[in-house]
């Protein structure tokens, strides 16, 4: 009901575009895809014995059918040595490249990554990339087909046919993963654009979250790969058993523990939004939330709330810089709900803060693509992973290598009633979008 209160308020408001925009822009159309089948990749049977953590990866496994897997990680807090590394790797790839990306910009980033590329399709490797057709518009298609023509397999997910613009034109790919021989694996919040390598004069440091995977859980990483492939293109992958590394010992010495888990627009409901919660009700002492865009649903509102009034430590790591203006707006409305409850409310100082991740307890917590706010727990293909072990600790570790300072919320405390109300309907109009 909360959802449709705007669409009215609009309907009545403009009674001639408003009941055009609703059929255009306010149904919801899903296509629900069975995603259980998972067959192909090994079991780890692995023993947890932290009966906390044992229990938050229970269910994580059985709201998104996967296994624990054990693995190691490398984490990239800085965009340059992210890429450094991720273009080394490419560079001795020796059977294959897999890449599904939200945003790719012409800019220099990507013109080096695409230039590895070329090379790598010249000596023989496979290349296949999944683009989201409006993140990747910035390229025009005449590059996309100079690289069809060397053999590099591309699709182009949900591509918009302008002025034809309907509701699932909102639903993107908001994935960024990288695949190297069935061995190494990337995933985190980098998109393919010099701001994301500190190369952009308007952003300066970009702050980021992005593992370099190794061990059991990369197999995961790409089945997650071929499925959407598979469910995209007409050109499918056969012969699965092909792609994976057969060599990898389950009983490997490992860092960490992980589940991966996803999300997208063709679940009946948020699978994300769920395990999210439970996440949150899982906490003993303290959660730690870090996000670009903190626009929570009610339902993880609720849950945020209820954790401070059971005297839980709450903190928020917010940007100091915004990429879009509106969305302070948000962030603003609804980090001061909570701060006026007790939340620690901090932002990074002249940065802007990219980081997708929620902490408990200081053990466990997720990171990946997955922002806090209603487009991508809804509207967009995410993929994450749970973790406990050294990424936690070494996350931990660096929350302080910038300097953060808390949010003073003064000017928020003496905005006109009237702004209070415009921005609240603007709020709830943009949920109802999503």
């Amino acid at each position: 009901m909360d959802a449709k209160i705007p669409w009215l308020l609009l309907i009545i408001f403009l009674p001639l575009i408003g009941p055009i925009l609703y059929l255009v822009y306010g149904r919801k159309y899903r296509n629900v895809i069975n995603k259980t089948n998972k067959n192909f990749i090994i079991d780890n049977n692995i023993e947890i014995y932290d009966k906390d953590q044992k229990e938050i990866f229970n269910n994580f496994s059985n709201i998104f059918k996967r296994n624990v897997k054990n693995f190691n990680s490398e984490t990239f807090f800085n965009g340059y040595l992210f890429f450094k590394q991720l273009i080394n790797d490419m560079e001795n790839a020796k059977k294959y490249i897999f890449i599904e990306i939200f945003i790719i910009k012409n800019h220099f980033i990507w013109n080096k990554i695409r230039d590895v590329l070329i090379k790598k399709a010249k000596e023989g490797i496979e290349i296949r990339m999944i683009l989201d057709s409006f993140g990747t518009s910035y390229i025009k298609r005449k590059e996309w087909k100079e690289l069809e023509k060397l053999g590099i397999n591309i699709i182009f997910y949900n591509k918009i046919y302008y002025p034809f613009i309907h509701s699932n034109n909102f639903y993107r790919i908001h994935k960024k993963i990288f695949l190297i021989d069935g061995k190494i694996s990337y995933i985190g919040g980098n998109n393919i654009s010099d701001e994301y390598n500190n190369f952009s004069k308007k952003y300066g440091i970009w702050f980021d979250t992005n593992l370099k995977v190794t061990g059991n859980v990369v197999l995961d990483i790409l089945e997650s790969f071929i499925f959407d492939w598979n469910k995209w293109s007409k050109n499918k992958i056969e012969n699965l058993e092909n792609y994976f590394e057969k060599n990898i010992d389950p009983k490997i010495s490992s860092e960490n523990l992980g589940i991966l888990f996803e999300g997208g627009p063709d679940d009946y409901e948020s699978l994300l939004e769920t395990a999210l919660i439970n996440l949150i009700y899982k906490a003993k002492n303290k959660i730690q939330i870090f996000t670009p865009y903190f626009v929570p649903t009610k339902r993880i509102f609720l849950a945020i709330k209820e954790a401070l009034l059971t005297k839980k430590e709450i903190e928020v790591f917010l940007p100091g810089k915004y990429d879009k203006k509106y969305v302070k707006w948000f962030t603003e409305e609804f980090s001061t709900q909570l701060e006026e409850l007790g939340a620690k409310i901090y932002e990074y100082k002249n940065i802007f803060s990219h980081t997708k991740a929620l902490i408990i307890d200081e053990k466990i917590g997720y990171t990946g693509t997955m922002n806090l706010d209603v487009r991508s727990l809804y509207s967009q293909y995410e993929i994450n992973l749970l973790i406990s072990g050294k990424f936690v600790s070494d996350f931990i570790e660096n929350l302080d290598y910038l300097k953060r300072k808390k949010i003073i919320n003064e000017k928020k405390n003496n905005m006109k009633k009237n702004k209070k109300l415009f921005k609240k309907f603007l709020i709830d109009f943009f949920k109802s979008l999503l």
